[in-house]
């Protein structure tokens, strides 16, 4: 079960977090990945198990039971880290 617990190490770092899209996404115009890079401010508890993910540019999204095996994650100490190492690290 997700849970903002799980997540709240994410706080405070630059992160990417990405999925493949949805039929849904994909019909709307989306890209093949869902996803953001954002500093997360914040990670909170949502009904049925899910978690939100909030970053610093307003973006968020919802990580549900049935899809947190979908998402990945990479993670950086801040967004300097990031411009040093690019998108997948060194």
């Amino acid at each position: 079960m997700s849970t903002a617990v799980k997540y709240s190490h994410l706080v405070g770092k630059y992160i990417r977090m990405q999925r493949p899209a949805t039929i849904v996404e994909l019909d709307a115009g989306d890209g093949p990945m869902v996803g953001m890079e954002a500093n997360v401010v914040e990670v909170e508890d949502k009904p049925h198990g899910c978690v939100q993910i909030i970053g610093d540019d307003g973006n968020t999204f919802l990580i549900t039971p049935q899809d947190e095996h979908r998402w990945q994650f990479i993670i950086w100490v801040d967004e300097a880290a990031r411009q040093k190492y690019g998108a997948w690290g060194r």
